[in-house]
């Protein structure tokens, strides 16, 4: 350990891929001092989990360990590869002065791996995501993983930051583009009351994929039980969207299929959604009145029932009037 560490200090830490390697030994054996570590800290690459525990040895004694942090952030975006540590060793790149294309690249495949893979990131991750939100070059997905992370924590909203959410709902919409985490800001946003009637299928993949739902609605009125099947389309990279409209006491048995490069590779298993009763509406909709009759007619309220029929006859004819004017 000696003679190594006096050869670097002799060289002023000059890159040697023999050196490197036998500093890393000296380095796994656990038999190092500083001048070694930061040898390593500044000149070292290899498999993920080397660099991290090189850059773990650093953070213990003190040391800046902002390149070997970069070297770990651009490995990880790479590979795609992200580590337990990889948050911190993101803040600690940032501290040591980071590169907004490369931030961007590694906030926006964060995004992704939450969003569509259900990976757990710290509050760090979305905070700077916020602080880099305003920028155009921010990517939707980014956006999306800001709307759900905050609508599950409003207690960690901001006046400010809510504001900014906000604007990004109301943009998906004027888009087209709607995804059931919107509407935990319904309070705020009155679009996304009509979102409410509707039930919204969402299905995740990180492949380019073909994704099939097969479902069936089970209705009094239908006697054959057989599975319809209809492609859902990417509303967004890596999402995939398929809208029912559900009356009451109709429920709906559905799985998804998905086929890579034209073979069939995933398969879910059963989910069952039901139309729950709900409080009564004094919307004028036919979709609400319809539903709202039903609702009496299970609960065998029969005032409730016709008058919804007076309310349903009168919208008719309403209706019928208005293009017979025209």
């Amino acid at each position: 350990v000696r003679i190594l560490s006096n050869y670097i200090r002799e060289t002023e830490g000059l890159q040697d891929e023999k050196i490197i390697s036998m500093a890393f030994e000296v380095f796994s054996m656990g038999k190092y001092d500083e001048v070694i570590l930061h040898f390593l800290l500044e000149n070292f690459n290899g498999l993920t989990k080397d660099m991290r525990d090189i850059w773990k040895a650093g953070k213990s004694f003190d040391m800046d360990t902002g390149r070997m942090a970069k070297r770990l952030v651009i490995q990880m975006l790479f590979t795609l590869h992200f580590i337990e540590e990889r948050d911190f060793i993101f803040e600690d790149y940032v501290k040591a002065g980071a590169s907004e294309e490369v931030m961007l690249k590694y906030l926006s495949q964060c995004a992704f791996e939450y969003y569509i893979k259900d990976m757990i990131f710290h509050e760090k991750i979305f905070q700077y995501m916020i602080q880099y939100g305003k920028k155009e070059e921010e990517s939707h997905l980014c956006r999306l993983a800001l709307i759900k992370y905050y609508g599950e924590h409003r207690e960690k909203l901001g006046e400010d930051e809510e504001s900014l959410l906000l604007h990004y709902v109301e943009q998906f919409l004027e888009k087209h583009i709607f995804l059931n985490c919107f509407m935990e800001y319904r309070a705020k946003i009155p679009a996304l009351e009509g979102f409410q009637r509707k039930t919204i299928i969402e299905y995740k993949s990180g492949e380019k994929s073909k994704v099939y739902i097969h479902y069936l609605i089970d209705r009094e009125t239908r006697k054959e039980k057989k599975y319809e099947v209809e492609e859902m389309h990417p509303i967004i990279e890596g999402i995939y969207s398929k809208e029912f409209l559900l009356f009451f006491g109709e429920t709906m048995e559905y799985y998804i299929t998905e086929e890579i490069e034209g073979k069939e590779g995933i398969t879910t298993k059963k989910e069952k959604i039901e139309n729950r009763p709900m409080e009564s509406r004094s919307s004028e909709r036919r979709f609400d009145i319809l539903n709202n009759m039903a609702v009496s007619q299970s609960l065998q309220d029969e005032k409730g029932f016709f008058k919804g029929m007076e309310r349903y006859g009168k919208m008719d004819y309403l209706v019928l009037s208005l293009f017979k004017g025209k």
